[in-house]
């Protein structure tokens, strides 16, 4: 509007602020935008730091900052994620995603090697190092371990060849070379001797091309600003690295860049001296009470506070002479913004000094025609969003050009009913959904609010993040714990001994070191045993088989592969923990599946009936003579999924369907189904919570008659064909 109303050009606006680290990220935020839309405005930021404006600091003291830790694989990712020497490397963004995926699967934590964890106290085992990692690596590259064939007490790391085996290069290039740079950090040199070696890092970390140059130039501008002082003072005398990264934070904070100040568009600037140019539109932010003008602290050995004379250097009156300096600066308009109302109750709250001043010399000295206070035409209020329908009234002087917040501001006078879900219905679902595979559809039913807002809508809201850990493992987690116990029992299957299964465990790097691992071993071992002696009863001496299933009924087609298939027994599945409601679902789809495919054989489910059962239970499913109706309702409630959120919530419906059986109240049942629901925080996580489920039926109750027919039509012949449950 300013530059509309008042015919000004951008480069004719300056916009000031006691600081102008604090803005950046506001300035940025509605500012940096691509040229191409009808509300850029071209601006520039001038007086940042150095620390701040040039993108080299951040990963040059990080590289600085490395003798304070353990060379910890979180901060060597940190340092190799910058862009700049990622491009010295020429390691993309996927790579370090596969990177970091080496760097878990090796079990690497800290220490380039043994010898470096001495030196933190501990003792020197190359587990868990940089060191033990890497052999891993290039051995898996040298030989092919399939996760079982030892060398020389070291077991390879498969998956590294072609493509990937330069990108180790690569990133051991880099290793290597961050690790020099880390053991000189140690050492103690003179300015220039540290000079030079900062120069060398610039040299060997980063990448100069047109976008760095400039900056590199810059670093190596303080770089020698530490020569000269070494120089001029005659310093002869070694120091470390400490002494050498606090000069330089120092230098670089002080070091201000002035070069974008009067350059083409809007110019954001802290408010310094000698910055009177006169200018169309001056803008000044900031204004508040306890921030302008800026406070003295004063230090208790400074004598000049204690007997002030006239001429002595004050911050506060130089604050003051710069405001008066803005103002005057001002050609055609001004505009001085505060924060007015506190953050905590919203009352009132004065301005800075200063402005009050102005709006108090401004009241005495003009009178309005009509009589009126001049301060209620010269003072606006803004309120605290920008969607505010205030700013869309077009009847006052708020106003707002933002489209997207008028969009929000129109949507705030619409009435909401609760009990819609965000998405009523979507269209039919193409054709293609119709040709559908056994693990799709399993993974529908196992939360169809999931499946509908993946595959209908592309949404995510559990994006999976690939953490690099810092800390050797002191304890197993459940999850971890099942991993490794699924392993274990699928060797055992396999008629691997006792002995290489311990061997391998031993070398695992998500178990503990010391005595803890034995001892956990002897217990993953003994679970995945008793869950071995089980599985033989079903199952015998029989070999497992794949089978095809290929299905047509009506207009859908089924096809896949279904393994565990015992011919002569069954169709077999399995769990190291407790078997959960999800479980049983799975299986229970299969095993439809397998009976509608011509193969009417039952279904074993082995696994704990509860978390703290120390005996496996075997579950049967008999067979099936109706499986085809039982798949054809399947199939439409799926259909039905892919247009809207259905009724079916797995552990709920699970828990309702099991209760109504077994004591045929209906009431009883529910309130069984709702603990389910609602959990018991924080202890246990209720299935509302689940994200997906959380954002389709917020504020919506979930137990309607679709509930209970969709609970029913799902579960109630699962219960049926279970043997020997007590329902």
């Amino acid at each position: 509007k300013i530059i509309e109303q008042e015919k000004v050009s951008p480069e004719e606006i300056i916009v000031m602020m006691p600081e102008i680290e604090p803005y950046i990220p506001y300035i940025l935020s509605v500012f940096n935008l691509p040229e191409e839309d009808p509300r850029y405005i071209s601006y520039r930021i001038s007086d940042r730091d150095m620390t701040r404006e040039n993108p080299l600091c951040e990963p040059f003291f990080q590289i600085l900052d490395l003798p304070e830790g353990r060379f910890t694989a979180s901060e060597v990712v940190q340092i190799l994620f910058s862009p700049y020497i990622m491009n010295k490397f020429e390691i993309s963004e996927p790579d370090l995603e596969i990177i970091k995926w080496w760097i878990q699967k090796t079990g690497i934590r800290w220490a380039m090697k043994g010898e470096d964890k001495e030196a933190h106290g501990v003792h020197p085992s190359e587990e868990h190092t940089w060191s033990f990692g890497i052999k891993r690596l290039l051995l898996g590259y040298a030989i092919l371990g399939e996760g079982r064939r030892f060398f020389k007490d070291i077991l390879p790391y498969d998956h590294i060849e072609g493509e990937l085996a330069e990108l180790l290069g690569r990133f051991l290039e880099f290793l290597f070379t961050l690790y020099d740079i880390y053991r000189k950090l140690h050492s103690r040199m003179d300015l220039k001797g540290w000079a030079d070696f900062l120069n060398d890092v610039i040299e060997r970390m980063f990448l100069k091309d047109e976008e760095t140059s400039f900056y590199i130039q810059q670093l190596r501008k303080i770089i020698e600003f530490l020569y000269e002082a070494g120089e001029c003072s005659n310093f002869r005398y070694k120091v470390g690295f400490r002494t050498i990264r606090y000069y330089l934070r120092g230098l670089m904070s002080r070091e201000r860049s002035t070069g974008r100040f009067l350059t083409e568009g809007v110019t954001f600037c802290s408010m310094l001296p000698m910055r009177s140019v006169p200018f169309k539109v001056v803008c000044i932010l900031g204004m508040n009470g306890d921030s302008y003008p800026r406070q003295e602290r004063t230090l208790g050995f400074d004598l000049m506070q204690k007997d002030p004379k006239r001429g002595d250097p004050s911050k506060r009156q130089d604050d003051r002479y710069l405001f008066l300096e803005a103002i005057l600066s001002a050609r055609k308009r001004l505009h001085v913004s505060y924060v007015g109302r506190d953050i905590r109750d919203n009352t009132p709250v004065p301005p800075s000094v200063l402005v009050s001043e102005l709006m108090d010399y401004i009241q005495d000295s003009f009178l309005m025609e009509d009589g009126s206070d001049i301060l209620d035409h010269i003072v606006l209020e803004h309120r605290m969003h920008g969607f505010s329908k205030e700013y869309f009234k077009g009847d006052g002087r708020l106003f707002s050009y933002n489209e997207d917040y008028f969009k929000a501001a129109k949507a705030s006078f619409k009435v909401k009913d609760n009990k819609d879900s965000f998405i009523s219905a979507l269209k039919e679902a193409p054709e293609e959904f119709k040709r559908i595979s056994i693990r799709d559809f399993v993974r529908f039913f196992k939360n169809p609010s999931r499946f509908l807002l993946n595959r209908r809508l592309f949404m995510e809201l559990e994006i999976p993040y690939l953490k690099v850990e810092d800390r050797e493992p002191f304890s197993l987690d459940s999850y971890k714990e099942a991993v490794i116990g699924y392993r274990v029992l699928e060797e055992l299957l396999e008629g691997e001994s006792l002995k290489e299964i311990r061997r391998r465990l031993m070398v695992d790097p998500d178990l503990p070191q010391g005595a803890v691992r034995s001892v956990m071993i002897d217990e993953i071992i003994r679970d995945a045993l008793n869950l071995y002696m089980e599985l033989k009863k079903v199952i015998g001496d029989d070999k497992a088989v794949k089978i095809s299933v290929d299905l047509e009924i009506e207009d859908f087609k089924l096809e896949d592969e279904i393994e565990n298939m015992f011919l002569n027994k069954g169709h077999l599945r399995y769990k190291i923990s407790h078997i959960h409601p999800k479980d049983y679902l799975d299986a229970w789809i299969r095993h439809i599946l397998i009976c509608a495919n011509g193969n009417p054989i039952p279904t074993y489910i082995v696994g704990r009936e509860k978390k703290k059962d120390k005996r496996y239970r075997i579950v049967k499913i008999q067979r099936l003579r109706d499986a085809k109706e039982i798949l054809k309702d399947l199939l439409q409630i799926y259909w039905l999924g892919l247009k809207r959120p259905i009724h079916f919530f797995p552990e709920s419906s699970y828990k309702y369907m099991e209760s109504y059986l077994k004591y045929g109240d209906h009431k009883k049942a529910l309130e069984s189904a709702k603990k389910i629901w609602e959990g018991n925080p924080p202890y246990k996580r209720g299935e509302k919570e689940d994200p997906y489920i959380r954002l389709c039926f917020k504020g919506r109750d979930p137990f309607d008659k679709e509930f209970f027919e969709l609970s029913r039509i799902i579960y109630e012949s699962l219960f049926r064909c279970i043997e020997n449950r007590n329902v």
